[in-house]
């Protein structure tokens, strides 16, 4: 879910841009599909993605445009916001589960 100012009020959030890693309240679905590639990145449910490679994720830079320049098999740097805590990960990408495709 992106980030904007109101999201980040409504739900306390501690940056007002990026990406939240969030399941579906409609379908149950989580955020994080166990063995796909996030999972296997060590990302979680309620992490924020701030940035790729160094370059912030917000309304001019979002998430999909960014990773349009990478293929499955790249490594990429995320910058993490987890709880009150900023951490990096050095992700290889995957292919996303077909059940998850929209």
């Amino acid at each position: 879910t992106e980030i904007d100012g109101q999201l980040a009020e409504d739900e306390g959030l501690p940056v007002t841009s990026g990406v939240l890693i969030r399941g579906d309240d409609v379908s149950g679905q989580p955020g994080v599909i166990a063995g796909g590639p996030a999972d296997k990145a060590g990302l979680r449910d309620g992490d924020i993605l701030v940035a790729i490679d160094g370059k912030p994720i917000d309304a001019t830079h979002q998430l999909d445009v960014a990773l349009l320049g990478h293929e499955p098999g790249d490594v990429i740097d995320l910058t993490v916001r987890r709880g009150n805590r900023t951490i990096h990960k050095e992700v290889t990408l995957g292919v996303r589960p077909a059940d998850t495709l929209q």
